[in-house]
């Protein structure tokens, strides 16, 4: 049916993010989240190094084995301190990874090596955005299912630590283009932090959601530079909060649990009623639980 439908975004010469950053994939994806994943360092060593005790074939049974992946490799490498790596699990969800290829089925080493020590990234889907925003920005190593979950969608890292390279993974006309239209030189990071301000709102998912069903997502870039500098200043706080370089505001640090109190445990509604504005509502940065209620 594909020759049959439209394309997205008729009438509009905007690019793609696809177009603009030049380097993309998948994240990290390990089809074993709930045994290399933890939500702290010192729970996943512990786990780590109590699995390396069993015998193989219990050890088999907890590692749940792939067609990539079997438990046998991973029991013959001894336990590796360094491998435990903080990675974007989900948006404003950060947990730490036991990261060696014998334990991930497909650990993406050409992103991780782009990746370096210090780099930011859009996370998009190709298709079925939805509502919410067309992007979100990672700081550090993303996982397959940091912008949502089932199918996933697309690591787009942008900086370049090759030092032959101009910095960024910008597409070449890029810079030159919005400076010349634009009348003033414009920095690389400014442009990143537009494209995530722009795609961020959600206006622009509702407006162009039949388009984002099927397309990435396309960038309208302002036809004037105060509107241009306004995104700009906006994306940066974005990429500040979604990427944990700064904290939320005091108002968004704590988080109320809805549910009878039962002794040491809470009575949390199911995920289908707890997040409702009778429900619970949860900043992954800070909570702070409320008992008594």
């Amino acid at each position: 049916m594909d020759p049959l439908k439209p394309p997205g975004f008729p009438g509009t010469d905007w690019p793609n993010v696809a177009e603009l950053l030049t380097l993309r994939s998948n994240g990290i994806v390990t089809y074993r989240d709930k045994f290399v994943y933890a939500t702290s360092r010192e729970e996943l060593a512990a786990r780590i190094q109590q699995w390396l005790q069993l015998s193989a074939e219990q050890a088999a049974l907890g590692f749940k084995e792939t067609r990539d992946r079997k438990s046998g490799p991973a029991l013959r490498v001894p336990f590796d301190a360094d491998a435990i790596e903080r990675v974007s699990y989900r948006p404003l969800d950060r947990r730490y990874l036991y990261n060696r290829r014998e334990y991930v089925d497909f650990p993406k080493r050409g992103l991780q090596e782009a990746w370096g020590t210090d780099n930011i990234a859009l996370f998009a889907a190709e298709d079925g955005t939805g509502a919410g925003p067309a992007v979100w920005c990672h700081s550090i190593k993303p996982d397959q299912h940091a912008l949502k979950g089932s199918y996933g969608g697309w690591v787009f890292p942008f900086r370049n630590h090759n030092p032959e390279s101009r910095g960024h993974f910008l597409a070449p006309a890029l810079i030159g283009g919005l400076s010349a239209a634009y009348g003033r030189q414009v920095a690389p990071i400014d442009v990143f932090d537009a494209i995530l301000a722009l795609l961020s709102a959600s206006s622009y998912t509702t407006r162009f959601a039949f388009d984002l069903e099927d397309n990435f997502p396309h960038v309208p870039f302002p036809a004037d530079q105060d509107s241009f500098s306004a995104a700009a200043r906006l994306g940066a706080r974005i990429r500040a909060l979604e990427g944990f370089i700064a904290a939320p505001e005091q108002d968004f640090c704590t988080a109320r649990l809805i549910g009878q109190a039962s002794g040491p445990t809470l009575d949390v509604p199911s995920p289908t009623r707890a997040f409702t504005t009778t429900g619970l509502w949860a900043q992954s940065r800070c909570f702070a639980i409320n008992r008594s209620e």
